[in-house]
């Protein structure tokens, strides 16, 4: 069974500040790409919007993951300052339960961004998952 990465869509992504409706087409077609290799050719196809991302790729001696690179890709086309770790995902059952949380930084944990929970991509806002207790690390759980 092939390992399946799930994204919102496109109407709900341009929610975010600055996202177009190209911008979130193409965000979840780097997130639902289905292997690192047609992942790499999209992001040289279009080397100018992902200078960054490519660079630290080539920088690597360990190669990153491919969704380290889907992650940094996306920060890099919705103009963010980084992807950062909040934690692990705190829920009672369901399948994200103990997942890695990944957010596009926007400076703001009010501002809506995308959070990554495993292989899901959410439009949410980190403050809201602070505050309902969704995030927990892993000593806690």
């Amino acid at each position: 069974m092939p390992i399946v990465f799930t994204a919102p869509p496109a109407k709900k992504l341009v929610e975010i500040k600055d996202v177009t409706t190209a911008m979130a087409n193409e965000i979840r077609l780097i997130w639902k790409m289905p292997t690192s290799r047609l992942l790499m050719e999209h992001l040289e196809a279009n080397a100018d919007k992902f200078k960054c991302t490519l660079e630290w790729d080539r920088q690597c001696y360990h190669k990153p993951k491919p969704r380290e690179l889907k992650r940094a890709a996306i920060d890099e086309l919705i103009g963010t300052s980084g992807v950062e770790y909040l934690g692990r995902y705190r829920q009672v059952g369901g399948c994200m339960a103990g997942d890695m949380v990944h957010f596009c930084n926007g400076g703001d944990v009010y501002a809506t961004t995308i959070v990554f929970i495993g292989r899901v991509l959410r439009v949410d806002y980190v403050g809201r998952l602070i505050e309902n207790n969704n995030i927990a690390e892993p000593e806690q759980m």
